[in-house]
């Protein structure tokens, strides 16, 4: 959503507006008297707006976040829907809206949109207050009137939290090995686990009756499993003509080679004759 001006309401959506606490260790930096370059000055000044909206008036079930089991579903009448929540953080949402009520739970969900990566969704709260008249001040609430939000002295935003987030995103070399390694590793646990299940289960029966058979084991003869067939014995004989036209010209072949044995043999027979007629 664009930056509001004057407008209390966008698209159905209530507009409040906050801005972050300076920080003591910023407000020592900037008071110092010497001039700062734009990008080493602490960005807290800026107004930043929500989008607030009672959670009943988005009646679309696939935005209403899933509840722990055991969990009561949250009243609507308690519940603000809230998009661009500061900093992506529930604890940073429940510290700004704690001003106006009591904050019983806060869930964060990503909203689906078609065509955009699932990295640039925006991000929603669903905020539960212990009563329904913080939803309603926060509704008619002044839209010029500004939430402040305190931040430790720690926090990075701005340019810092970007670079920060690039870095987080992009680990070292020997980071990322060791990564690697370890995942690498709890999947060969998992794979030789899975193995050995198999394997301890070979041979036996299950509650079907089948007998159960892991890939590459061996059965003992005393389990009564038939040995398998081999591949050549199942395959068919004589079926399909390629095979017909094969066997009818090895059958030639071989009957060839017997002639040419047996002319051979009556040759040597007729020269070991010793007796030789007049």
């Amino acid at each position: 959503m664009g930056k509001p001006k004057a407008a209390d309401t966008i698209n159905g959506y209530k507009v409040v507006q906050y801005r972050y606490a300076t920080p003591p260790a910023a407000v020592a930096k900037v008071g110092a008297g010497k001039r700062k370059r734009q990008d080493e000055r602490p960005a807290v000044a800026a107004v930043r707006y929500l989008y607030c909206k009672m959670h009943g008036a988005n009646k679309k079930k696939k935005d209403t976040p899933e509840k722990g089991k055991g969990k009561k579903e949250a009243d609507p009448k308690k519940t603000l829907f809230v998009l661009n929540p500061p900093m992506g953080s529930p604890l940073a949402l429940a510290s700004l809206l704690g001003e106006v009520g009591e904050v019983v739970d806060i869930q964060m969900k990503k909203l689906e949109q078609p065509g955009i990566p699932a990295s640039q969704w925006p991000l929603a709260g669903y905020v539960e207050f212990r009563k329904a008249a913080a939803v309603r001040a926060i509704l008619d609430r002044d839209s010029q009137k500004t939430l402040e939000l305190a931040l430790p002295d720690s926090a990075a935003f701005g340019v810092k939290r970007w670079q920060a987030q690039y870095e987080a995103a992009r680990p070292a070399p020997d980071v990322l090995q060791e990564r690697v390694d370890t995942d690498l590793a709890a999947f060969d646990d998992v794979v030789q686990r899975e193995k050995a299940q198999r394997l301890a289960a070979h041979g036996s029966v299950d509650e079907d009756g089948w007998i159960q058979i892991a890939q590459g084991g061996k059965i003992d003869p005393g389990t009564g499993v038939k040995a398998k067939k081999k591949q050549k014995d199942k395959e068919l004989q004589n079926f399909y003509r390629f095979q017909l036209k094969a066997a009818k010209q090895e059958q030639v072949a071989a009957m060839r080679r017997k002639f040419d044995l047996d002319k051979l043999k009556i040759k040597e027979m007729r020269s070991a004759r010793k007796f030789r007629p007049a």
